[in-house]
């Protein structure tokens, strides 16, 4: 599979992925806004999990001699704020030569994640980001 099929493939999950959630929202009655944060929960749990599938498979075809060689775990901490509260979050697996890169190389690969991820400070939805499932729950859980 050449760069162009993998980008492809990532972009056909995404709609599959999109589809499936709109068609979930239908059937349960639910709206599709943001006070829906439920649904805001579990569609970004399950972007975050397939469009980590496709980066990792993205990343294994590259035989670029400059491809970074290490891999991190991308994991956003709990938070309370508002009455609302959530615990720590797998996002999925970047790739860098630190982590931060790693989160940046996942951003570029994942719509989702891009929109909130701010790399100066190294936060998604204002949640800092960790390497690991420990650090990410020591705070909220």
């Amino acid at each position: 599979m050449n760069k162009i099929q993998l980008e492809e493939l990532r972009k056909k999950i995404h709609k599959e992925i999109m589809d499936e959630m709109l068609r979930y929202l239908e059937e349960t009655g639910q709206k599709n806004d943001e006070n829906n944060t439920e649904f805001g929960k579990g569609f970004s749990f399950a972007m975050g999990a397939a469009c980590g599938i496709v980066t990792r498979v993205i990343s294994q075809e590259k035989k670029e001699p400059d491809e970074p060689s290490f891999h991190f775990q991308i994991w956003s901490e709990g938070f309370e704020t508002n009455g609302e509260k959530g615990q720590a979050t797998l996002h999925g697996v970047g790739f860098g030569k630190d982590f931060k890169e790693a989160c940046q190389y996942y951003a570029r690969h994942n719509p989702v994640f891009e929109k909130n991820f701010d790399s100066d400070r190294m936060t998604y939805w204002g949640c800092r980001l960790f390497d690991n499932e420990e650090d990410a729950r020591r705070t909220f859980g």
